[in-house]
């Protein structure tokens, strides 16, 4: 009887909530001003850069992953791509992060991966709400080494 009982009050919750989170997301029409914000601080960024090894030869399809800071060497990535013939590559995403972490994963095992964290600057948001924090880029060039000296 006690679950039927904890089942029905959860369900009324979220069904309130439901209604609050709907009535709050639109502003009255034809008003300038915002009444009520719903919704997630965002911005966009890109970015960009070049994987080479140590003496400048071009690394093809590496992998670069951009992710928070605070996980493990990429682990559950926001973005990520494969460096072109010509060693270049470009993410983008979205998300107003105060710092990213771009890992750099070869796919020649004789290299070593790489990583490093970059503070993200936005530029062009929403001047006065601060729901959009606007674009941020970084170019992030990867030198890579190689595992074995002698090569």
């Amino acid at each position: 009887m006690k679950l039927k009982k904890f089942t029905l009050f959860s369900r009324l919750c979220t069904a309130g909530l439901a209604v609050l989170g709907v009535g709050c997301s639109s502003d009255e029409p034809g008003s300038d001003e915002v009444i009520c914000m719903y919704g997630v601080i965002t911005g966009r960024f890109e970015i960009k850069g070049k994987v080479t090894t140590e003496n400048g030869k071009e690394v093809p399809n590496a992998e670069v992953r951009v992710t928070v800071p605070e996980q493990y060497s990429g682990v559950y990535p926001i973005a990520i791509s494969k460096t072109e013939e010509s060693g270049n590559y470009t993410l983008d995403g979205l998300g107003s992060f105060k710092q990213l972490k771009v890992v750099c994963i070869p796919e020649d095992s004789n290299l070593e991966a790489d990583s490093t964290i970059v503070d993200m600057k936005y530029i062009n948001g929403d001047k006065g709400n601060g729901w959009y924090q606007g674009e941020a880029d970084a170019t992030i060039d990867f030198k890579l080494k190689n595992k074995n000296k002698d090569q």
